[in-house]
């Protein structure tokens, strides 16, 4: 009689169990599931907006992905559903995409920053969004500066951009509610010779001014660890030119990482992430 009365103690407790889990789960879907609806739900005058916002680019566009409504809509969302803004925004970026041959870049057109200058674009946070995990404390920015390079560069960090925002889209194909990617930036090793000095500092500007006017509303958080209090003056140029929702999505934290690395993996599993965020996912730099 005794074993019967445990182990209908074990089963009420386990269904008990069960049931948190499963409501946790419904929670996290369910907040991911929010944030997706609401990227995708258009309110009437967005709706309007946004057809003649089409009718106006469409024949414009060349490039397929630009042809999507949740593309789309971001411009219109980055200047307050101004269409005329909006416009001007949009023809600007195809403008800069044309006189910088950006479409038919490859990765060939870049061989040499592809082993110094590392960046993937790998893992996924607790809400499925892709993660763009940028190793920028090693990017040597004083080296491509003295090499007459900086623009180049800056035009690589672009294409960094675009590939995190068409992993986003083969998200959407595969049916995954997801509408932005998460950056995770990683600050270790940065020095001042390389990174804090006039040749390399419009360097901080130069790749938020990209995301700003090339890439907007594409990334819903970016998160810098192991940023060192000598970083405040190129962070603080940085934050500059960032708009508001930018500036709200930004998360600094300092060189502990007994401090970052419990808050990051919060929102981020650790065999999501490479060994510099505190993570076990392979890494193809070896790190």
């Amino acid at each position: 009689m005794r074993m019967i009365t445990l182990y209908l103690i074990f089963l009420q407790n386990f269904s008990v169990m069960f049931i948190c889990v499963l409501i946790f789960q419904i929670i996290s879907i369910s907040q991911a599931s929010s944030t997706f609806n609401e990227e995708l739900t258009l309110s009437q005058l967005e709706y309007s907006a946004l057809a003649k916002f089409k009718e106006i680019m469409l024949p414009k566009i060349k490039v397929d992905y630009m042809k999507d409504d949740i593309y789309l809509i971001k411009w219109l969302r980055s200047q307050k559903l101004d269409i005329d803004r909006a416009r001007n925004r949009l023809s600007n970026h195809l403008s800069w995409r044309e006189s910088t041959n950006f479409d038919r870049l490859t990765d060939s057109d870049f061989q040499e920053f592809v082993g110094d200058y590392p960046y993937e674009i790998t893992g996924v946070n607790k809400d499925g969004r892709p993660l763009l995990q940028f190793y920028s404390g090693i990017w040597d920015l004083r080296k491509a500066a003295l090499a007459g390079k900086m623009d180049k560069l800056l035009l690589y960090a672009s294409k960094m951009l675009e590939k995190a925002w068409l992993r986003v889209r083969d998200f959407q194909m595969e049916g995954k509610n997801v509408t932005r990617f998460a950056v995770i930036i990683d600050l270790d090793k940065v020095n001042v010779r390389q990174n804090l000095n006039i040749a390399s500092t419009p360097f901080y500007a130069g790749i938020v001014l990209a995301y700003e006017l090339q890439f907007p509303k594409q990334a819903e958080e970016v998160i810098i660890v192991n940023c060192p209090s000598f970083m405040e003056v190129p962070l603080n140029l940085a934050k500059s030119v960032m708009d508001a929702e930018t500036k709200r999505n930004l998360k600094v934290y300092g060189t502990n990482k007994e401090i970052w690395a419990p808050i990051l993996h919060e929102t981020i599993d650790p065999s999501q992430l490479t060994a510099p965020f505190g993570g076990t996912l392979p890494s193809e730099y070896g790190f």
